[in-house]
């Protein structure tokens, strides 16, 4: 069942002769919920206790709950002082409820 936004991996492939690749799921989120944004490019993907922030090339930075469903979207693309030009990186500081996003162009920080 192969989609734009999942791929399928049979297990023998990850077996092979090594412990090494042998993968287990724990669990899985379904984002194809309509209201949802169109991904494309996953960039990043940071957890936390209540929700996670996901980072797209083509959709910028948005925060969905743990049931896949989504919130908000974070900042926006921009040269301005407060968006993001080339995200590529994420870092969440749940004490100081601040986001890191590393930038190839500049560095910014989101609250």
């Amino acid at each position: 069942m192969e989609s734009a936004n999942t791929v399928e991996i049979h297990v023998e492939f990850l077996k092979g002769d090594s412990p090494e690749f042998i993968i287990e799921i724990l669990d899985s989120i379904n984002l194809e919920v309509l209201g949802n944004p169109p991904l494309t490019s996953i960039q990043d993907l940071v957890f936390s206790q209540n929700f996670f922030l996901l980072l797209d090339r083509k959709q910028g930075l948005l925060k969905f709950d743990n049931n896949g469903m989504f919130l908000l979207k974070i900042g926006e693309f921009g040269e301005g002082p407060d968006e993001y030009a080339m995200p590529y990186a994420l870092h969440l500081d749940e004490k100081k409820n601040i986001v890191y996003v590393a930038d190839w162009q500049k560095m910014v920080i989101l609250t």
